[in-house]
């Protein structure tokens, strides 16, 4: 009994515990501005949560991904995170709602792209954070998650980021 409680008491240690980071969901309209790709969309106001006041070494970002829209295409988007606001950043225009960037000026989450149907289904996504720029969002308390569409948009669509864990990994 003494080795087991040890033994566990060793692999607690040596471990990485990781918990998760409730964020803010995320519904935008998107605009017919952003059809030619290229563009990356920012909801207006910076998604909320409660910073963690612990350091950690890495974050993944989960939740689920929807749309709906006038055709039921495939969508194939890139998620962009920030912890700066865009009003002040020339490159971004407002327009409707939310902020367009041109995508050469932003910094992917990933490479990955988050792929799903436009009929209104959740589907689950999980993308690794291999620029740092969400992790660096998480530690400073505010996030603009963007995305860009690069296949898949149709008018009068609403994207949708649900159920948002940003799972981050303690020291």
């Amino acid at each position: 009994m003494r080795r087991f409680l040890i033994l566990s008491a060793l692999l607690v240690a040596c471990s990485n515990p990781i918990f998760g980071v409730n964020i803010q969901d995320i519904s935008v309209n998107v605009p017919a501005a952003t059809s030619t790709g290229g563009q990356v969309v920012y909801p207006v106001s910076a998604s909320t949560f409660n910073q963690p006041t612990i350091a950690f070494t890495s974050v993944k970002l989960r939740g689920n991904s929807s749309a709906s829209a006038l055709s039921l295409s495939t969508v194939k988007m890139y998620l962009y995170a920030r912890k700066d606001s865009l009003a002040t950043n020339g490159d971004c225009t407002q327009s409707a709602g939310v902020y367009i960037c041109p995508a050469s000026s932003q910094v992917k989450i990933t490479s990955a792209l988050v792929t799903f149907k436009a009929d209104g289904a959740k589907t689950p996504f999980v993308v690794d954070d291999s620029s740092g720029k969400l992790k660096e969002a998480i530690n400073a308390g505010t996030m603009w998650l963007g995305f860009e569409i690069t296949e898949g948009f149709s008018a009068n669509m609403t994207v949708k980021l649900s159920e948002l864990v940003a799972d981050v990994t303690i020291l």
